[in-house]
């Protein structure tokens, strides 16, 4: 294999490494963002519970 075909594929092995790990980076992204989403609608269910409850003893 001449130098220059040699130096093409291990930038081509490179470029592959680099394109699989943003895909798994990509991966790990996606999953916070559901478990952010998920928190986040947790909190805000309980903190609108939490509002009616006080109108409640409010209203008492």
């Amino acid at each position: 294999m001449s130098i220059a075909r040699c130096l093409s594929f291990r930038r081509f092995q490179t470029n592959v490494h680099l394109c699989h790990y943003r895909k798994e980076e990509q991966k790990k992204l996606n999953k916070m963002n559901l478990t952010f989403f998920f928190v986040n609608r947790t909190l805000k269910l309980v903190y609108e519970s939490n509002i009616q409850q006080f109108k409640k003893l409010l209203n008492q």
